[in-house]
């Protein structure tokens, strides 16, 4: 008899809930929910009517009309509603328009997490990315817990040219995952953009207490403190991210540059070395080209034309350089200048690019402070010293 009672006013209650919400979303779900109810609740009174007592029929009572509304109502708490099974059905389904499907269910349930974050991934595919800005912010309001939304929606303003407004997400991500290394990567290059060179540094370090052994974040170091010519620091980090052997090729060349800057050239010579056998095109010509400045400062003008006619052969953009560079004067009339038709690849990033420009700027200045001193007075000088 109890257990009747408190089942009927159970079912009463969230017959009550249910009558609400199909007010409030008109959805037949909540329809077939009421018919479960009532249907209960008639046979909830004949038991209690009759002083019958039946467990089998109070377990099923439980189960479809009390247990089942519980669940759905809990999963809507949290934003999450059956319907969003047809988003699977549709995104597996070519023929499904999953666009209007999203829209469809966006309109019947404006809060719905999953509809929204799918969204925002359909537009991001299709390069509507003011859309897409748009769904991001909707699944982050939604879910203001969830750090990839914050990433996911940081890449977009990336694309939309808003980087400050992409910090600050990015920034929002770390609060919630310290170590999602991700969204520092993304983070850092958008602060070199900026020229933040030392904030980028700071999260840099940061990361590394998570992932000691992460190849990137320690030749992105090296890249920042090139940026702010601590060219001792950027060395030491260069050479940590050449141990880890991940597309170590880059960190070569950029080694063989700082020790240019710090006039250590055998040290420079055995970078430049490693840096020619490199796949990539860009640092292979790199390599050769300062080969070739080391060649001149000994006076070996044959292997210094040897050495830069190679750079121009994979890289002929490289020829501005040399035009450029009053360092190549003695032996400019027998360079060939001659393009030669070949595949170029190379796979560095502009980021690498520019370190690689700052560190060849960097080293001209040096190279004219110092009166352009030949490489064999310098080791004299270095063994009266």
């Amino acid at each position: 008899m109890i257990t009747t009672i408190v089942i009927l006013v159970l079912l009463i209650i969230i017959l009550l809930i249910t009558l609400k919400k199909i007010t409030t979303y008109k959805h037949k779900k909540y329809v077939v929910l009421i018919i479960i109810e009532t249907l209960c609740l008639l046979v909830e009174f004949f038991n209690l009517t009759l002083k019958k007592n039946s467990a089998t029929i109070n377990t099923i009572a439980s189960i479809f009309a009390i247990i089942t509304p519980v669940i759905i109502f809990i999963l809507e708490k949290y934003n999450i509603y059956l319907n969003e099974i047809i988003i699977l059905f549709a995104e597996k389904n070519n023929k499904i328009d999953l666009k209007n499907v999203l829209l469809n269910i966006i309109e019947k349930y404006p809060r719905s997490y999953l509809a929204h974050k799918k969204l925002a991934e359909y537009y991001e595919k299709n390069n509507e990315t003011k859309k897409a800005e748009d769904e991001y912010i909707k699944t982050i309001s939604l879910r203001p817990s969830e750090y990839k939304n914050y990433y996911n929606f940081a890449k977009i303003l990336k694309i939309n040219k808003d980087t400050d407004n992409a910090i600050r997400s990015l920034k929002e991500a770390l609060k919630i995952k310290p170590d999602y290394i991700e969204a520092c990567l993304l983070l850092g290059d958008l602060l070199y953009e900026n020229n933040d060179f030392k904030v980028a540094i700071f999260f840099y370090n940061e990361q590394l207490k998570y992932h000691p052994g992460q190849y990137e974040l320690y030749y992105r170091l090296g890249m920042c403190y090139v940026r702010t010519n601590d060219f001792e620091e950027a060395n030491n980090y260069y050479k940590k991210a050449a141990r880890l052997n991940s597309y170590k090729d880059i960190s070569s060349l950029n080694l063989g540059q700082i020790n240019m800057i710090l006039r250590d050239y055998d040290e420079a010579e055995k970078f430049f070395y490693e840096g020619i056998k490199s796949n990539d095109d860009k640092i292979s010509a790199n390599s050769y080209y300062y080969l070739a400045k080391i060649k001149i400062l000994e006076h070996r003008y044959d292997l210094a034309i040897q050495y830069i006619n190679m750079a121009i052969e994979i890289d002929y953009e490289i020829k501005n350089k040399i035009e450029n560079d009053e360092q190549f004067l003695p032996i400019l009339g027998k360079i060939t200048m001659e393009k030669v038709p070949r595949n170029f690849k190379s796979k560095i990033t502009k980021f690498d690019e520019e370190t690689i420009e700052h560190l060849n700027k960097t080293y001209n200045v040096v190279e004219t402070l110092s009166d352009y001193e030949p490489r064999e007075n310098y080791r004299e000088n270095e063994k009266e010293r």
